[in-house]
């Protein structure tokens, strides 16, 4: 099965994975994303990234950085240790787009005190075009996700929305 990624960003997949709910929520623009923790953090650390023969792509509606090293392709993300699963899903949807245009790339996901070199398996391709089909949806919903409360709602931008008060 050949999923169409279009209309879908490297950000929604990350927020579907941490909460559908965030997701609902940032892609009606709710408020301004770049209040929001993982994106302040994303745009620090893209500052902070390779200098030399980085080459930032713009695919469909993704930006991520690439590097050439030798004959091989790396795509690569710097981020906080928080949220180590969600960001490696992320990087591996850059990989799948990569991977529907024909390019062959591996990734490197770079944490404090960590450095992992990401692949994209056959078992991630089936998880991402499911989870692309899932943001779809929840994208087109009339209202958004029933919010869980998770340890993730206390920096989140959007916790007003899904507690009032409670989520201060």
């Amino acid at each position: 099965m050949k999923t169409e990624v279009n209309g879908v960003s490297g950000v929604e997949l990350e927020y579907y994975f941490v909460c559908p709910t965030m997701l609902w929520l940032y892609s009606h623009n709710l408020i301004n994303a770049n209040e929001d923790e993982i994106v302040k953090d994303g745009k620090v650390l893209h500052e902070s990234g390779y200098k030399r023969d980085k080459k930032e792509v713009h695919l469909n509606r993704s930006v991520f950085d690439v590097v050439k090293l030798g004959n091989e392709y790396v795509v690569y993300e710097r981020k906080r240790s928080k949220l180590l699963k969600a960001h490696e899903l992320q990087l591996k949807f850059y990989l799948f787009q990569l991977h529907l245009k024909g390019i062959k790339a591996k990734g490197v996901l770079i944490a404090p005190g960590s450095r992992k070199v990401v692949v994209l398996t056959a078992l991630d391709i089936s998880t991402l075009e499911n989870a692309v089909d899932e943001i779809k949806k929840i994208k087109t919903m009339e209202d958004p996700p029933k919010p869980k409360k998770i340890r993730r709602c206390q920096k989140c931008a959007y916790r007003m929305f899904c507690f009032g008060d409670e989520g201060e």
